[in-house]
């Protein structure tokens, strides 16, 4: 199979003229939020009015692999599967996000309701399949090792995207 129809692979030579990486088959990604701060803010009145939020905590959220079987994360696993996500979703994902503290958002408040505004990062929870990959440098074709398929993993994967989030409740 040409290698180039694979899609993101970090490469790690591992013979005289061998290269090996490690494919990532993302199955799928759904959005999550992870949030940092949140607070109410209740409009008792007959009349709309405009509710302030201002972010005063921090939280990190870190990529949380769950493997179907043992595996050693190495930097170059992480890069692979940040990369293998990124190209799949379209939206850059990290290692590793902290998010802002001080960051201010207004939004209307109907009347004799509730808002709860929440800040915090876009992330996505992933299910994804992995496979060993071989090729030799200047070679056009990789080989894929079936037998070394390692199926159903999930991870937590934060984006370099945070905000805020409003929901009447």
């Amino acid at each position: 199979m040409p290698c180039a129809d694979l899609g993101p692979i970090e490469w790690v030579q591992v013979a005289d003229q061998t290269l090996e990486g490690t494919l990532f088959i993302v199955r799928s990604a759904t959005p999550a939020f992870d949030v940092a701060y949140g607070r109410f803010v209740q409009n008792p009145t007959p009349a709309k009015v405009v509710g302030q939020w201002t972010a005063s905590e921090s939280r990190t959220v870190s990529i949380g692999f769950f493997f179907s079987q043992s595996v050693t994360v190495t930097s170059t696993i992480v890069r692979g599967f940040s990369a293998a996500v990124t190209v799949t979703t379209g939206v850059q994902v990290v290692q590793s996000r902290t998010t802002r503290v001080g960051v201010g958002a207004t939004a209307v408040i109907p009347a004799n309701s509730t808002m709860l505004g929440e800040y915090g990062l876009q992330s996505f929870d992933v299910v994804f399949d992995m496979q060993r990959v071989t090729t030799v440098p200047g070679s056009p074709t990789c080989y894929l090792w079936l037998d070394s398929t390692i199926a159903n993993n999930t991870a937590h994967v934060p984006t370099i995207n945070e905000g805020w989030r409003f929901t009447l409740v």
